[in-house]
């Protein structure tokens, strides 16, 4: 299936998916979770 032809909701459901799964790349594990402060700073740019 290609994107062309998702619905917009499970357009939305995969955009989510796919952010999660970067997000987690860059969650910091041994500070209880919480996004690294490089992250932090760049996602408030």
């Amino acid at each position: 299936m290609q994107i062309k032809e998702l619905t917009i909701e499970q357009f939305r459901v995969l955009l989510r998916e796919v952010v999660i799964e970067v997000l987690e790349e860059y969650i910091d594990l041994d500070e209880g979770k919480k996004l690294k402060t490089s992250v932090v700073e760049r996602l408030l740019r």
